[in-house]
């Protein structure tokens, strides 16, 4: 996050900004004002974020109560439970590749 070199006392708030976007581009009819507007109020890039650690316990409870019999479709049936917008395989490849690293920090590696 990139810090701010006005002090804390006159930093505006982005709503503040963007309502003052709005008007400008109301007064003027200028697009620029909407296109400044429309990055600002703009979701972030990226990957939505997601709780990895409780998706990942929630697998090996899966797996310790006996509902699935392998890790893989532990991993399968919590990625598709978790409203994720990326293929299915990669995000339980992604969490395999967690637990697996987790591992190696255990082990003294």
């Amino acid at each position: 996050m990139r810090r701010s070199l006005l002090p804390p006392e006159i930093e505006p708030d982005i709503l503040d900004i963007i309502a003052t976007l709005d008007d400008a581009a109301e007064r003027s009819g200028d697009r620029r004002y909407v296109r400044a507007r429309n990055a600002l109020a703009a979701a972030s890039p990226g990957r939505p974020r997601v709780d990895d650690e409780r998706l990942i316990e929630e697998a090996k409870w899966l797996l310790d109560s006996g509902q699935v019999k392998n890790l893989n479709r532990a991993l399968l049936m919590v990625a598709r439970s978790a409203n994720i917008t990326t293929c299915h395989r990669s995000f339980a490849e992604r969490l395999r590749q967690k637990i697996a690293s987790g591992l190696k920090k255990t082990s003294g590696k």
